[in-house]
């Protein structure tokens, strides 16, 4: 009823849509058979979730994506059961400055390897750039900790 996404699943284009931004088919992305039936998970961009935050009824507000998520994938059945769930914080806004320009936080000194990590550290913010940029930090981090990697400087 749809063309599977390579990895089972997608970034939404504004052009597409401007407010959903990612549609995930759980089930492809856990191995599943067709004969089993689809799990769909679909996030919805900041604007729309802040619009409708304070306004209007969770229930409401999955309605409204479904209509959306059916204008991409027309052919998608209705749904057995749905959940919606709305996120007061899902997103970094202004990502925190950390001194000379870290993407992540070495916590591991004395102790186990320990890294404080994620896209709140990264110059990005919520972008693929903030996620990528503090997981390299982090793994830098986690192999300095572990010995494996030295640091120069």
């Amino acid at each position: 009823y749809f063309e599977q996404p390579r990895g089972g699943s997608r970034y939404v284009g504004k052009e597409e849509d401007p407010d959903l931004v990612f549609i995930s088919l759980c089930a492809a992305k856990r191995g599943r058979t067709d004969a089993e039936p689809p799990s769909v998970l679909v996030h919805s961009s900041v604007p729309f979730a802040l619009r409708r935050m304070d306004s209007a009824a969770t229930a409401d507000v999955g309605a409204e994506m479904l209509i959306k998520l059916r204008g991409l994938l027309p052919g998608l059945p209705s749904p057995a059961d749905s959940r919606t769930l709305l996120w007061r914080w899902s997103q970094v806004r202004k990502p925190l400055a950390l001194p000379g320009g870290q993407a992540a936080i070495d916590l591991g000194e004395g102790g186990p390897p320990l890294v404080l990590a994620g896209d709140a550290y990264s110059e990005y913010g919520s972008r693929f750039d903030g996620c990528y940029d503090s997981a390299r930090a982090a793994s830098t981090l986690l192999l300095k900790q572990l010995g494996i990697l030295r640091l120069r400087g």
